[in-house]
């Protein structure tokens, strides 16, 4: 299940927290590799929220400490400690940019419950804390990874922290879209279809109101899709003229006899004062 914070904003509708003016959004979802099963967190950190000091070159620069503990009863299985440092500017007075954190955590399957503090180094006020459970359990079925919302994506030039499968992803840590925001954009994994399937499959895509259920007209895309181990797919949604209202981003395998075999949900907000 993928979770959002919100630290001092209240338009984030599954976690909304107040914490001591510092503006985080924080958001993890769950992949499988041929290597290990993984969590990957996203945390966009609002650059003007933070308290910035001189740094050893004679820049402005903020400092954010993130701990996150995964534990099964008693038992620390994983743990990370880290300072995140915002860019260098060399004036307060201009506009002071966000920034963003990937991490990824390898975790066996199983049942954790996932603590994390955040504090922001040069503010004395006390970091906030949160914890959650998380249950990973991958296996040899067909199924999906979470569903990561995107910012952007460019064919990546190299290996860094927003790098998978061969694209550089800029997560996009909200599930809610603005009237300026007119393209939704996500990434997502299917598993096994190789072995589940015995022929190419259609990957659909579409928007559903949350409330009655019901496939909004004109949101929706198939693409067809060659059956492997692991399937990587980008995916975008013109939100042009969807109005302002709750929904689920829906994500369907169909079979060769146009069948759902499987299908994910993602939870959205939308705000749009321009609808057609």
């Amino acid at each position: 299940m993928r979770k959002i914070l919100c630290f001092a904003l209240l338009c984030l509708t599954i976690v909304t927290q107040s914490f001591a003016g510092l503006e985080v959004y924080f958001m993890y979802s769950k992949f499988n590799s041929p290597q290990g099963q993984y969590i990957e967190t996203y945390m966009s950190t609002i650059g003007s929220s933070t308290v910035l000091n001189k740094n050893a070159n004679g820049k402005f620069q903020s400092e954010i400490e993130v701990v996150m503990v995964f534990k099964t009863g008693d038992s620390i299985v994983n743990f990370d400690k880290y300072v995140l440092r915002s860019p260098e500017i060399t004036d307060t007075t201009g506009a002071i940019p966000n920034f963003i954190d990937v991490q990824r955590i390898t975790l066996p399957n199983g049942s954790y419950t996932f603590d994390i503090s955040i504090r922001d180094i040069n503010s004395e006020k006390p970091p906030y804390c949160f914890s959650d459970k998380i249950d990973i359990n991958f296996t040899d079925a067909l199924a999906f990874s979470d569903i990561e919302l995107i910012e952007s994506y460019t064919k990546s030039s190299g290996e860094s922290s927003i790098t998978k499968s061969g694209y550089d992803l800029v997560p996009y840590v909200a599930n809610f879209f603005p009237e300026n925001m007119n393209t939704l954009k996500f990434y997502v994994e299917t598993y096994n279809t190789d072995k589940a399937l015995n022929d190419d499959f259609m990957l659909k895509y579409h928007i559903d109101d949350h409330s009655s259920g019901k496939e909004v007209p004109t949101c929706s895309r198939f693409k067809k899709m060659k059956p492997s181990n692991v399937v990587p797919f980008i995916g975008e949604l013109s939100i042009e003229k969807l109005p302002s209202g709750n929904y689920d981003l829906v994500v369907e395998i169909a079979n060769r006899n146009n069948e759902i075999v499987a299908s994910s949900k993602y939870f959205f907000q939308r705000q749009n004062k321009n609808t057609f």
